[in-house]
C-alpha cells in the first residue's frame, strides 16, 4: 500500500469516527441514528467534492485545511441547532407561525409526508417562500424529519460562498495566500442563520457563486462552458428563492463593468442595463410595491409599543414612510444596517434572560453584536481595500466597492424596516475586503482614531440612555 493510499484511508476512518461522534451528540428529533449519520455523510461528501473541485480550479491550496474547517462547521451547526434556536420542535409545536423558520419546517414536513405532492401546500399563500417549503420538504423526504438535517445541508451554501470569494480574489491577485477566508464559515450571525431553515444561506451561496462564475466567463480562458452553466444555475436558484437578488447581482456586475478598465468595452452595455433597471422601478408596479412596503412599515411602528424606548426612537426616526424619507434617510440607514446593533454593543441582560424560554431570541442578538464588533474592528482594513488604486489591486478594489455598495442599498431597501439578518449577504464580502486590506496595508491610516471614536460613541450612547 502506497503512502498516499494510507493517508486517504486514515482520513476516511478519522472522518467516519468524527461523524459517528456527531451522531451521538445529537439526542433530539430524528427518525433514527442511521438517518442522522447518513445525512452527515452525504453533506460531508458533497462538501469534500466542492473542495476538491476548487483545488482543481486553483482556488484551494490545502484540501486538508478546508476540509477540517468544514467538519468544524458541521459541529457548530449541530450545536447551534441544539442549543440556540431549536425549541425543540415536536409535533405539538409544529403549527403555522409568523416566524419564517417554523413555517418552512411545518410545510416542509407536510410536503415530505405527502410524498412531495404539491397538493400538500396548494392552499398556502406565502409567495416565493414556497421554494423553501420544497427545499425543506426534499431534505425531510430524503433523510426523514429532523430540523438538524436542514441546518447540516445549509452548511454547503457558506462553503460555496467562501470558495467562490477565494476564487474571485485569486482571479485579481493570486500571489497572497487567501486561504484564511475559510474562517469566514464561522462568522457569528451568519452561522446562526445557517443553522436554521431559511433563504439567507441559499441566496448568499448562490450570489457569490454567480459573481465568481461571471468574472471567470469574462476574464478566464478555460472551462467557460461550465462557468456559463453554473452562472445560469446560480441565477436560477436566486430567481426561485429570492428573486430580488438577481437584480442585486446584475447591479454589482454592472457597476463593476462600468468603473473597471479591464472590461471597458462593456461600459456601454452596463449603462444600458442601469437605464433599464431604473425604468423598471419607475413603472406603476414598482411604485405599488414601494407603497405597500411603506404601509407595512407604518403599521409595524404603530404596533411596536413594547420596544425599548431608545431602540424604538432610532427605529421610528430611520424608518422611511415616504419617497422623500427614503432618499434622505438612506445614508444613515446604510450605516445602521452595516454596524447595527452598535452602539448597543454590550450584552442586553433582559434579552439574555429570554434564552431559557426561547433560545432564538436572546442568542440571535448576541451573534449580531459579535458580528457588529468584528465589522467595527475590520472597518479600517475594509476602507484600505476600497482605496487601492492601479492594476489588478485597483480592479479588486472596484469589485469590493461595487459589491458592498449594492448589497448595502439592497439590504436597506428590501424592507423599509431594518432587518439585520439581511446583512448575512454582505458579511462574506466585508470579511474578504478586510483580509485584503490587512495583506496590502498592515497599518491603515486613521485606524487609531476610528477605534477611539467608536469607543466614545458606544460609551456616549450608554450614558445617554442611563
Amino acid at each position: 500500500m502506497s503512502m498516499a493510499a494510507a493517508k486517504v484511508g486514515l482520513v476516511s476512518v478519522g472522518t467516519a469516527l468524527f461523524l459517528f461522534a456527531l451522531t451521538n451528540i445529537w439526542n433530539l428529533e430524528e427518525p433514527s441514528r442511521w438517518s442522522t449519520f447518513a445525512c452527515l455523510s452525504c453533506v460531508t461528501a458533497a462538501g469534500s467534492l466542492l473542495i476538491v473541485v476548487a483545488r482543481l480550479l486553483g482556488i484551494v491550496r490545502s484540501t486538508k485545511a478546508w476540509g477540517l474547517a468544514f467538519l468544524a462547521k458541521l459541529l457548530l451547526a449541530l450545536l447551534l441547532v441544539k442549543f440556540s434556536w431549536l425549541l425543540p420542535l415536536d409535533n405539538y409545536q409544529r403549527s403555522a407561525s409568523s416566524a419564517d423558520q417554523l413555517s418552512y419546517d411545518l410545510y416542509g414536513k407536510e410536503l415530505a409526508d405527502a410524498g412531495l405532492s404539491a397538493n400538500a401546500i396548494e392552499n398556502v399563500v406565502r409567495g416565493d417562500t414556497k421554494a423553501m417549503f420544497w427545499y425543506v420538504g426534499c431534505i425531510y423526504y430524503t433523510f426523514g424529519v429532523s430540523t438538524l438535517y436542514v441546518g447540516l445541508v445549509n452548511c454547503l451554501w457558506p462553503l460555496i460562498a467562501f470558495l467562490s470569494l477565494t476564487g474571485i480574489v485569486r482571479n485579481f491577485d493570486s500571489q497572497p495566500d487567501w486561504q484564511a477566508l475559510r474562517w469566514g464559515l464561522f462568522l457569528p450571525e451568519m452561522s446562526f442563520y445557517d443553522a436554521t431553515p431559511g433563504k439567507d444561506s441559499i441566496s448568499m451561496g448562490a450570489t457569490y457563486l454567480a459573481l465568481f462564475c461571471f468574472l471567470m466567463l469574462v476574464t478566464g480562458k478555460t472551462a467557460k462552458a461550465w462557468f456559463a452553466i453554473l452562472f445560469g444555475a446560480s441565477m436560477a436558484v436566486l430567481a426561485w428563492f429570492r428573486p430580488d437578488m438577481t437584480v442585486v447581482v446584475s447591479a454589482i456586475l454592472a457597476l463593476y463593468w462600468f468603473f473597471d478598465n479591464r472590461i471597458g468595452k462593456l461600459k456601454a452595455l452596463s449603462l444600458a442595463a442601469g437605464i433599464v433597471l431604473v425604468a423598471l422601478y419607475a413603472t406603476p408596479i414598482g411604485q405599488d410595491s414601494m407603497e405597500t412596503k411603506m404601509s407595512l412599515a407604518r403599521d409595524t411602528l404603530v404596533n411596536n409599543e413594547s420596544a425599548d424606548p431608545a431602540r424604538r426612537g432610532v427605529l421610528t426616526w430611520l424608518t422611511a414612510t415616504s419617497p422623500t424619507d427614503m432618499v434622505l434617510k438612506t445614508p444613515l440607514r446604510c450605516v445602521v444596517f452595516l454596524y447595527g446593533p452598535y452602539p448597543r454593543i454590550l450584552p442586553d441582560i433582559d434579552r439574555l434572560k429570554e434564552i431559557g424560554s426561547d433560545p432564538s431570541v436572546g442568542i440571535q442578538e448576541v451573534y449580531q453584536k459579535l458580528t457588529a464588533m468584528l465589522i467595527v474592528i475590520g472597518t479600517p482594513w475594509i476602507a484600505a481595500t476600497m482605496a487601492l488604486r492601479g492594476g489588478r489591486r485597483g480592479s479588486l478594489s472596484v469589485f469590493f466597492a461595487a459589491t458592498v455598495l449594492v448589497l448595502l442599498l439592497a439590504g436597506t431597501s428590501v424592507t423599509l424596516l431594518i432587518h439585520l439578518r439581511y446583512r448575512t449577504q454582505l458579511d462574506p464580502a466585508l470579511l474578504a475586503a478586510a483580509v485584503a486590506g490587512h495583506k496590502y496595508c498592515r497599518e491603515p491610516k486613521l485606524a487609531s482614531l476610528w477605534y477611539a471614536l467608536s469607543a466614545v460613541g458606544s460609551v456616549a450612547y450608554y450614558l445617554w440612555i442611563w
